[in-house]
């Protein structure tokens, strides 16, 4: 078998492209290296893991349809059932959405490369989001698009609100959407979907019915659910016409190359997890954020990204070797796999709110993270 490591050694080049943390130098390739790749089972590895995520976009656009569907049931019947339908609707799409957590974690490794899959990746699953941006929060009884009647509530306008100022201007995308379903504390009711009259001032001012809060929460809802679904349709199609300029930035670049993207995004998705995602002050304060802050269920999303690290590290096709195979060292894969699982079973097994998160838990978890980093150099 041919030392599959000696394949991990790249050109000055590769090297830059990629934009990672600089590493040691790797020893220079021999014949058994080039043998390796000449077979093409790299090669195999590589474009099998990039093709994996095709089915899993086309499973979360199908649940996104099932949103649409319960959002349009609570704007019709504002009800504590309908709203409770459509946050599990929401729920079952973010789910299917974080599976592909590997996938995205490539553009963050190199931006330039996949600014496409970047930018859609900040459409669809955008976070932190500034509350008071889209909707009242805390005193600011006013503040937000809902309430601003001089934002028009459609395509457009929306499009243009996302990231007008600042990154965490968002109005696009799954925790946008959470804001409007949940609200500050989780405690939107479904009262703030019910029609509203107009007084005689509002109406001696000029005002329309489709000008108050409840009816422009309702309508920016809708908006967004669709906008969600034009974005994630167009990743879709990326991803199934081979001539898009998507995967032909991948399949442009050599196996190796390829390889490297990988462990370079998956060290961006492990390093986003230790320093954003389960970082906890001493002190949390009004500038701290962790995932799901609106919508709950935050260990259980971390949860569903690790194992989709697994999965990736892990699955195989028939006659193929898995990714973790060329990434890991071997013997390693192993000692990686229970890593993983440990975390997950930690994150699965701790359902309080995350605010209350303990620090042992917390540095258990960086623990269990660094050493999967450092598996992975």
């Amino acid at each position: 078998m041919p030392n599959r490591h000696l394949l991990l050694s790249l050109s000055l080049s590769a090297v830059m492209l990629l934009g990672c943390e600089q590493e040691p130098a790797a020893p220079p390739p021999d014949s058994r290296a080039t043998a390796a790749t000449d077979d093409g089972a790299l090669q195999a590895s590589t474009l099998h893991a990039w093709q994996r995520f095709l089915p899993l976009a086309r499973k979360s656009l199908d649940s996104l349809e099932q949103l649409n569907q319960q959002a349009a049931e609570l704007v019709r019947a504002p009800a504590a059932e309908t709203l409770a339908a459509a946050r599990d609707s929401w729920h079952r799409v973010h789910r299917q959405l974080l599976s592909l957590a590997p996938l995205f974690s490539l553009s963050a490794a190199n931006p330039e490369l996949l600014q496409q899959l970047r930018s859609q990746h900040f459409e669809l699953d955008g976070w932190p989001i500034t509350p008071g941006y889209l909707d009242s929060f805390d005193v600011y009884v006013h503040s937000g698009i809902v309430n601003d009647i001089s934002i028009p509530i459609n395509a457009e306008a929306i499009r243009a609100q996302h990231w007008l100022t600042d990154t965490e201007d968002i109005v696009l995308g799954l925790h946008a959407i959470a804001y409007l379903l949940w609200g500050e504390n989780q405690q939107r009711s479904a009262a703030d979907f019910t029609p509203q009259t107009l007084s005689p001032i509002q109406e001696q001012n000029g005002l329309s019915a489709v000008d108050l809060p409840n009816q422009r929460r309702a309508a920016l809802l809708q908006l967004q659910i669709t906008l969600l679904n034009d974005d994630l349709s167009q990743l879709v199609y990326r991803l199934e016409q081979s001539a898009s300029s998507l995967n032909s930035s991948y399949d442009s670049l050599a196996a190796p190359v390829q390889l490297e993207l990988w462990r370079g995004g998956l060290q961006q998705l492990l390093q986003r997890l230790q320093q954003r995602d389960l970082a906890k002050p001493e002190e949390p304060t009004e500038e701290w954020h962790y995932h799901n802050e609106f919508a709950g269920q935050t260990a259980a999303t971390l949860a569903l990204e690790l194992e989709s690290v697994r999965q990736l590290l892990s699955e195989q096709a028939t006659g193929q070797q898995p990714l973790g195979y060329w990434l890991l060292a071997e013997g390693q894969s192993d000692s990686a796999v229970q890593q993983l699982d440990s975390a997950i079973a930690l994150l699965r097994g701790y359902s309080d709110p995350w605010a209350q998160l303990p620090h042992e838990l917390a540095a258990q978890l960086q623990e269990q993270l660094q050493t999967l980093r450092l598996l992975l150099h």
